[in-house]
């Protein structure tokens, strides 16, 4: 649940062809990102691709190269930069999996969210930074229920003409507690509960879905309608059903205002591991925000202490 498989596309947007292609996202060899790989001789222009903003004007070599062993690495070095800038997801991967996923941009061809050939579509280090930046997550905590029940539902605002994508991450699993085992998965055996992933209009009407057969799920939606006003909702479906907490996480992205997801109030703080960071949590999702410490001075004692979590500094 924790691979992030690449695929390699061409300067042209096209998926390459010695990439694994058709495969369907539930089999661990299928891409759930891409990133350039395909005939390089010169980095390409391509706008806001990790190239374009990091390495633009680079020659690779005199003769093309080729190889998903360059593509996977892109996608290394943009997870590498965020968890630099961002410490909490040093600690939460399923935080880089949701930014990345939300932030892709579409590749040739690609008509549908999840892809057979690129997954979420082309990697995009400058939206998934925006993700980070704004805090743009939300963590639920699903104790199991029966099919049909409604895990989450969370209010979205998206602008007219504007499009908006959504990413979720079933990020812990825990037992079968079916009558019958789940593809040949026997009882108590680590499985996923299956979900569906819903975008609902202002009318209540379904206008987008994605079901998961594994851990992920991945929604773009293009909004033309004169109302603003969403919902976005995880459902249990089917006969997938655990004796324990899952534990998902949500991201979005849209540079033309997705509002909503979660307006984060940070209540209490908790100690991190070390005295540099202290843990802010949402009182409202959960979401837990890595912080630096904001030190003062106390007078006439000189203790140092977090004018925030109020921890003292020896």
């Amino acid at each position: 649940m924790n691979v992030i498989s690449v695929s390699s596309h061409d300067k042209n947007l096209n998926i390459s062809n010695f990439s694994s292609s058709g495969v369907a996202l539930t089999q661990l060899r299928a891409s759930r990102i891409s990133a350039a790989g395909g005939n390089l001789r010169n980095i390409p222009n391509i706008p806001n691709d990790i190239f374009y903003e990091k390495f633009l004007g680079i020659t690779t070599r005199a003769n093309p190269i080729s190889g998903t062993s360059f593509s996977a690495p892109i996608v290394t070095g943009i997870v590498a930069l965020l968890m630099e800038e961002f410490p909490i997801l040093r600690v939460n991967p399923g935080y880089v999996q949701t930014a990345l996923y939300a932030s892709a941009n579409s590749i040739n061809g690609q008509i549908i969210p999840w892809d057979i050939d690129s997954g979420a579509g082309r990697a995009n280090y400058v939206r998934a930074r925006e993700i980070c930046l704004n805090d743009n997550f939300l963590t639920v905590k699903r104790i199991s229920g029966t099919s049909g029940s409604i895990a989450k539902s969370i209010p979205i605002v998206i602008n007219r003409f504007s499009t908006a994508q959504f990413s979720a991450i079933n990020i812990y699993n825990s037992s079968w507690n079916g009558t019958e085992p789940a593809n040949g998965v026997t009882a108590n055996n680590p499985v996923f509960t299956k979900y569906r992933l819903e975008l609902l209009n202002s009318s209540g009407t379904v206008v987008v879905s994605d079901t998961g057969n594994s851990n992920t799920f991945f929604l773009r939606y293009t909004n033309n309608s004169s109302s603003n006003n969403f919902t976005l909702r995880l459902v249990q479906v089917g006969n997938w059903l655990t004796n324990g907490t899952d534990n998902i996480v949500f991201s979005s992205h849209n540079s033309s205002g997705v509002s909503n997801l979660c307006s984060h109030t940070y209540g209490n703080t908790y100690f991190a591991r070390d005295f540099h960071f202290h843990i802010a949590t949402c009182t409202s999702c959960g979401y837990n925000k890595l912080e630096e410490h904001d030190i003062a001075i106390s007078f006439p004692h000189p203790v140092a202490f977090c004018t925030k979590c109020h921890l003292n500094i020896t």
